[in-house]
């Protein structure tokens, strides 16, 4: 009886470091998603991610080389990364809910 109470002891202990370690995941992407709204505000209002006015008699060609196909490029980049972000976080989030599942069962069982 006092070994099934210490190997039960012991178990919920390494149950409650996984739960604190799922914890501090959960922390990281709820972190990351707020950066990631505050540089959605960026985009609509700094200075550098928007179309500048052409200059007087600046042909469209011209414009189009040198002011909006390297917004474009920037722009494409940004939204790269973004989804390989959002994929990475996808993943986390899936493991993560994963092992909290596996985590209920084996305290349920218990």
């Amino acid at each position: 009886m006092a070994e099934d109470k210490e190997k039960l002891l012991s178990e919920n202990e390494k149950l409650e470091k996984q739960q604190k370690k799922l914890q501090q995941e959960i922390n990281k992407m709820v972190q990351s998603k707020e950066v990631m709204e505050r540089n959605i505000h960026a985009y609509d209002e700094d200075v550098k991610w928007q179309l500048p006015e052409p200059r007087a008699l600046m042909s469209a060609k011209n414009y189009h080389d040198k002011k909006a196909l390297p917004l474009v490029e920037k722009l494409k980049e940004v939204v790269k990364n973004l989804t390989i972000k959002c994929v990475q976080l996808t993943d986390k989030g899936d493991k993560i809910n994963v092992n909290m599942r596996r985590l209920l069962v084996h305290v349920q069982v218990t």
